[in-house]
């Protein structure tokens, strides 16, 4: 029994799927003390802003903050269900602007917007813009950036 043909359970769109103007809006993640600490330590981000309660505390913060790039690798994760098995290459990520700080126990979610779809020279595939907004549980703006996506077209 080795279908290669079958689908994955969960499915995402296909290129013709997608239009612009389409929103969609993600399920939101809490991010843990356990997070913020394993990212800090998996990127080598040893800033005491991150790691460092009492520091952080006398901080223009006024406590532990996320790395920016954790919200960015959420934010990006967050739009797999529309891709799971039609993605074939993430071509870029661009205007990437942080609002705010992410702290722990902050909920985000991701509010995406399908800025443009273009057809590419090969008949089997096309890209989309996707431009991106992560808010928190307050309905902040912590970040904003955009990706382009290179994504299978139906099979005839």
């Amino acid at each position: 029994m080795n279908d290669t043909s079958a689908q994955p359970v969960r499915f995402g769109r296909w290129f013709e799927e997608f239009s612009v103007g389409q929103r969609f809006r993600t399920d939101g993640r809490t991010i843990t003390d356990a997070d913020i600490v394993l990212f800090a330590g998996l990127i080598g981000a040893n800033n005491p802003q991150f790691l460092d309660e009492e520091y952080a505390a006398a901080s223009a913060f006024g406590g532990r903050v996320a790395p920016g790039p954790l919200a960015l690798s959420i934010g990006l994760a967050s739009t797999e269900p529309l891709i799971t098995g039609t993605l074939l290459a993430l071509l870029g990520v661009d205007g990437v602007r942080y609002h705010g700080p992410v702290r722990p126990g902050d909920t985000i979610h991701n509010e995406i917007a399908v800025a443009e779809t273009r057809a590419t020279s090969r008949p089997d595939r096309g890209t989309i813009r996707l431009d991106n907004r992560i808010v928190n549980q307050r309905g902040e703006t912590v970040l904003t950036f955009q990706h382009t996506l290179l994504v299978k077209k139906r099979p005839h």
